[in-house]
């Protein structure tokens, strides 16, 4: 009886505690995107500047491939971009984990 107790609170439990343990962790490419200043420039979700494109719902308008092309050569898409290549300034991990959370947003 107590052995059958434990397991039906196992399945209650972990996957309630799973939730409230991560619920307030970010991406890495959250992460990236927010305190690296992309902000600055570009809108989520109705925060951040309005000088760069909206990317509420990109990753529903762009490939990841593409998404990752724009963070590494911007100019690579349009010439006249103001956008600055971020290829040398962010590790690849980071550019992956940045296109990665800009690739959901849909």
């Amino acid at each position: 009886m107590i052995t059958q107790q434990r397991t039906a609170l196992t399945w209650i439990a972990v996957p309630f505690l799973s939730v409230i343990m991560f619920a307030g962790c970010e991406s890495r490419g959250s992460q990236l995107f927010h305190n690296g200043k992309c902000n600055e420039c570009h809108t989520i979700n109705g925060k951040g500047g309005s000088s760069g494109p909206n990317l509420t719902s990109v990753g529903s308008r762009r490939s990841r491939e593409y998404i990752v092309q724009q963070i590494k050569d911007p100019k690579s898409h349009n010439p006249n971009s103001d956008m600055p290549a971020f290829g040398t300034r962010l590790s690849e991990q980071d550019i992956n984990a940045l296109a990665d959370y800009l690739a959901g947003m849909k």
